[in-house]
């Protein structure tokens, strides 16, 4: 999940010469900065995302959130010159609160990167229901616990060098806790063993808080970071009778009106990199209820034509009142493309609703509905390797489509006209032109 999928900071105030320690501002917004020798940021995707971070010192941290994709970390930076093995043993000491209300895909963890190669690893110490990756790889046992190691390919997606394609690597904690000693060097070494590569130099170590498509709260209130034979952090629950204590701030309450979020049933069903788009496409309302499972499927020509008529009438606010009926199908949703001219059918008064739909129907219909959406696209001609393949009839669709990046290749420079096209790649392209054109 970034993905992809950053936290925020509230720097703490602190007045030396007054006998209390004033409690930092809660942060609301994406922010990231550094604060007792810990780097912390606040990170959300969408404006609308409802979340409150406050920084209580050494590390530890409050937060509390509703959104789609949100999270909030402390931790340390590296500089990418040294791998693991430079540093010594690595630890991350922690307790917490950790409570979901609502929502299936959100991560008590700790949280890095490596370049050279780029690897995005976690390490689960507690979650919501959803675990992620797709390639499993066996289990392990480090700290006295036992964890299932999980591996997934992320391809063109948002990373700490830009948009890139990367492996990530997962220790999912079979027991939860929220509290405890996490030797990050006995994961490394385990996760080598199973044939993931951990060579890489070491960029980051965070102890995070993620939801997506949730809401829930986190209070951190140990993280003691140890990476050989330095110590960065605090307890805050550790009793300091000489300290006066200090009025804390809870993080403000998250809106409990916003609207319910929609969560994507049988992820399961889906590639690891289709979840994302599918669960965003779910939450604005793009999604038919009969294409929210078996995502890897060839999706028909029927469906794609639901697909379509959800996605115009989902921008537009209106419903379809044309229609066009064909011999061989009642669909409504065939009926109303073909009332819009979207569709035409088989020249024989027919649809073939349940023919697979094949990557050269899809360019057509995407032009066709943005047209219809008052959004055409400029003419272009196609630069693919297997050019001469592609249908005279979809040539120039295909072209416009490649050229405003809605579609590209299927490997080596080729469209691959006839390649059918799944479930989860229709409700992708359909993200695609939300974020592009709605």
């Amino acid at each position: 999940m970034k993905k992809a999928i950053s936290l925020t900071l509230a720097a703490a105030l602190c007045l030396s010469l007054l006998p209390l320690v004033m409690a930092a501002a809660p942060i609301t917004s994406n922010k990231r900065g550094t604060i007792d020798g810990f780097e912390y940021e606040y990170w959300s995707q969408y404006p609308a995302d409802k979340g409150s971070m406050t920084l209580t010192g050494g590390g530890t941290f409050e937060c509390s959130w509703n959104g789609y994709n949100m999270l909030f970390r402390t931790g340390r930076k590296f500089d990418s010159t040294k791998s693991y093995k430079d540093y010594g043993t690595m630890t991350v000491d922690y307790a917490a609160e950790y409570t979901i209300t609502k929502g299936d895909v959100s991560y008590l963890t700790v949280y890095g990167w490596t370049e050279s190669p780029l690897v995005e690893f976690y390490v689960l110490e507690s979650y919501a229901s959803y675990k992620p990756g797709n390639t499993y790889k066996g289990t392990i046992e480090v700290d006295g616990g036992t964890y299932e190691v999980w591996e997934a390919t992320r391809v063109n997606q948002p990373s700490i060098q830009g948009t890139k394609t990367f492996q990530q690597y997962f220790s999912i904690r079979v027991d939860k806790r929220t509290e405890g000693t996490i030797t990050l060097t006995d994961h490394f070494k385990a996760w080598e063993e199973l044939g993931l590569k951990m060579n890489g130099k070491l960029f980051e170590i965070s102890l995070c808080a993620e939801g997506f498509n949730s809401a829930g709260s986190a209070k951190i209130s140990k993280h003691v970071m140890t990476i050989g034979d330095e110590v960065f952090g605090a307890d805050k629950d550790a009793p300091k009778p000489t300290d006066t204590p200090a009025p804390t701030e809870p993080p403000e309450p998250v809106p409990t009106d916003e609207p319910e979020l929609v969560i994507a049933p049988n992820l399961n069903s889906a590639h690891d990199w289709a979840r994302e788009s599918i669960q965003l496409a779910c939450n604005h309302d793009l999604v038919p209820d009969g294409l929210l499972n078996h995502y890897t499927d060839t999706i028909t020509r029927a469906e794609y034509c639901a697909l379509t008529v959800q996605f115009y009438e989902t921008v537009t606010g209106k419903t379809i009142a044309e229609t066009k009926t064909f011999s061989d199908t009642a669909d409504v949703n065939v009926q109303k493309l073909g009332g819009l001219g979207i569709v035409s059918g088989s020249g024989d008064g027919t649809f073939n609703p349940d023919g697979e739909f094949s990557r050269a129907e899809v360019a057509v219909m995407t032009v066709q509905l943005l047209n219809k959406l008052g959004k055409p696209l400029p003419v272009a001609a196609p630069a693919f390797a297997d050019n001469v393949d592609i249908p005279a009839w979809a040539r120039g669709a295909v072209g416009q489509a490649q050229a405003a990046g809605l579609m590209s290749g299927v490997g080596d420079n080729k469209f691959g006209p006839g390649v059918k096209y799944s479930r989860e790649q229709g409700i992708m392209l359909s993200m695609v032109l939300w974020e592009k054109y709605q």
